[in-house]
């Protein structure tokens, strides 16, 4: 069950996260969103940048 305090939180860091510059942002989404390793975030931005 989702309560009004989880909603506020979620629309609170989904604004936070919009805020963020380009490449902050895409990390982040990698780290916490795609659960990607730090090592992993490094090896694939290495072979797209």
């Amino acid at each position: 069950m989702i309560t009004m305090l989880d909603k506020e939180l979620d629309d609170l860091l989904q604004y936070w996260i919009s805020q963020l510059p380009g490449k902050r942002k895409e990390i982040f989404l990698l780290r916490y969103e795609d659960d990607l390793s730090t090592e992993e975030i490094g090896e694939l931005l290495n072979k797209v940048h």
